[in-house]
């Protein structure tokens, strides 16, 4: 039941016709502060007694700011939305909405360009700003978490007059040279805004609201997989072919006669991040910036020293992101120099990062170095159990335990994973109300379920179940990676139990990286069930790099089948470097295809 009040004059109100076995909670909010809420009082009483709410202005905050043009002269009776999101137990958004001014959701500038919102801004939340004017292209803020600001004001919010802007008439037709109709044809990124159109029964298209000088277009339909088209910037109409996802691809790729060098790989995924590097210094605090930081981090780990006095890490108060960046630095160095990963590692301080280091450090070496394995291992799971957070240490030990099976120590996997479980079942069960809240706890009890089925799947089934959506099929996926090691039909029968058919394909790929090793028909065989083309060709190529050693000949013709059904116009890596054969060299040389 939810109903709303208004206070009299007296600041008194009565809620009538509740049930006296109702337990209930009560909430206030006063027109510029946001509220304060009672614990649930548990079973009311006969009488109950008069119960006074205190509206506290502190749970609140507000943002103010200014529109200009870029002349910095205001813009009166500009448009401001707020937006808000609430990140989840990963970092991800997972709400968002906009605020609510009053029933609306707009604020207008005054005489000054200046606009404030009421202090409704509820904390623990971010905020972004958009401001809008009639000729003007539209401004947006990044995310913000206003309680991290000294004083919650943004300054100018620039507004540009928008460019001259030119359209693209065209033509769509098959490999046939028919016309195909009723195809989206669309920009996301070439104009101020995003157009799309639809051609004709002539498959013709005329595509308005694009930026002067070269454009890429996408085209997209029933029975047609995405393509994209860049094209030059004149003005002359253009003629695109497809294809249909049932046909093969216009041009067959391969594999590279030889593999390229981990310092050639390295170089090609810096060229592609390096014109986006400098962002990260740029004022705003996205979720986009610390995975930016921490792949050149990955990439060059002697950049991190750029990082150390970024106001991004200020206002997130850095500790977590710092360290995560130190281990993703440090881990880079692993293939090339292990004393050295573990010696940059001395700049962590977390144990459950330290914990991580040591057994990616572990995991990074050959089966002909097993001694120095197991000492890594012993070092991470040190770590581990030094980890004050219970969540963290139990999720960290079954990571450690698995690598233990991997190595054919049984009896100690085994060991540690009934320890780690004992620590789990401490933990907050997985639950909708949990799952709303984005407690943290719950979801690594879950994960650690995901090494738990490695021994035991009934019990990692319910050490799991609890949560709802995409969620649950997050970790029952999870499971049936577990699984899939040594009962790969329990795990495609988990498979066929998620829920969400277009997250089924990202959720199996770690599942049949496992599976190929003791089944490898049947890996390729849910591999080829993909509907999308290309996504059936990395399936393959995952399938591959999951074959045991000593399956090279396998393993290079699924890779062969997959390159067959990667489109060309689309950029993506086909297997990486995970994967090898006996002599101990990839399958596959990192690929970028375009």
């Amino acid at each position: 039941m939810q109903e709303l009040q208004m206070t009299s004059s007296l600041f008194r109100h009565s809620i009538v016709s509740l049930s006296i076995c109702l337990a209930c909670a009560l909430s206030a909010q006063a027109a510029d502060e946001w509220k304060f809420v009672l614990p649930e009082p548990g079973a009311a009483h006969e009488y109950p007694p008069l119960l006074e709410l205190v509206v506290d202005p502190s749970n609140t905050t507000y943002l103010e700011g200014r529109v200009v043009d870029t002349e910095k002269r205001p813009i009166a009776g500009a448009v401001v939305r707020i937006a808000w999101q609430r990140r989840g137990a990963e970092g991800r958004a997972e709400d968002e909405d906009y605020v609510e001014f009053g029933g609306g959701q707009r604020l207008l500038t005054d005489a000054g360009g200046r606009f404030r919102t009421p202090a409704v801004l509820a904390r623990g939340r971010e905020y972004r700003v958009e401001a809008f004017a009639g000729g003007m292209l539209p401004a947006v803020t990044e995310f913000i978490d206003p309680t991290r600001m000294k004083t919650p004001v943004l300054g100018n919010l620039v507004l540009d007059r928008v460019p001259a802007l030119r359209a693209i008439d065209g033509r769509v037709i098959d490999r046939r040279g028919k016309p195909v109709a009723g195809l989206k044809v669309f920009q996301t990124g070439d104009g101020p805004r995003c157009t799309q159109t639809v051609t004709d029964e002539e498959g013709r298209f005329r595509l308005p609201g694009l930026n002067l000088g070269p454009v890429f277009l996408l085209a997209s339909g029933d029975g047609y997989p995405l393509h994209g088209f860049l094209l030059a910037g004149d003005v002359k109409p253009v003629e695109l072919t497809v294809r249909r996802e049932s046909e093969p691809p216009m041009i067959r790729l391969s594999s590279l006669e030889e593999p390229l060098t981990r310092a050639q790989r390295r170089a090609a995924a810096l060229r592609l991040v390096e014109p986006i590097a400098a962002s990260v210094k740029q004022v705003g605090m996205q979720s986009e910036k610390i995975w930016l930081m921490e792949t050149l981090a990955t990439l060059d780990p002697s950049r991190i020293s750029d990082f150390a006095g970024l106001a991004l890490l200020k206002l997130l108060g850095a500790a977590d992101v710092a360290e995560e960046i130190h281990f993703q630095a440090a881990a880079a160095m692993l293939p090339d120099d292990v004393a050295e990963a573990l010696a940059q590692g001395e700049a962590i301080s977390s144990p459950h990062h330290r914990g991580r280091l040591y057994l990616a450090a572990s995991n990074n070496l050959t089966l002909d170095e097993r001694q120095q394995k197991q000492d890594l291992l012993a070092n991470a799971l040190l770590h581990a159990r030094a980890e004050p957070d219970v969540a963290q240490r139990a999720e960290l030990m079954g990571k450690i335990a698995e690598s233990w099976l991997d190595l054919g120590e049984v009896e100690r996997g085994t060991a540690l994973l009934r320890e780690g479980e004992k620590l789990a079942e401490q933990l907050p069960a997985p639950s909708e109300a949990a799952q709303r809240a984005h407690e943290l706890a719950p979801h690594l009890r879950a994960r650690f379920a995901g090494s738990l089925a490695r021994i035991d799947g009934p019990a990692a089934i319910k050490l799991s179940a609890g949560f709802t959506g995409q969620v649950a099929d997050r970790y029952r996926a999870g499971v049936a990676r577990g699984l899939a090691g040594y009962d790969p039909a329990a795990a495609e029968r988990l498979l066929d139990e998620l829920e969400f058919s277009a997250a089924r394909y990202w959720r199996a790929l770690p599942v049949l990286y496992r599976m190929a090793g003791v089944d490898a028909d049947r890996a390729a065989r849910l591999a080829r069930k993909c509907e999308e083309i290309s996504e059936r060709g990395y399936a393959l190529g995952i399938v591959a790099s999951g074959l045991v050693q000593g399956a090279a000949a396998r393993a290079r013709a699924l890779l062969d089948e997959a390159f067959g059904h990667v489109e060309p116009d689309r950029v993506g890596i086909v297997c990486g470097d995970r994967f090898r054969l006996g002599d101990s060299q990839p399958v596959s040389p990192f690929v970028n295809v375009t």
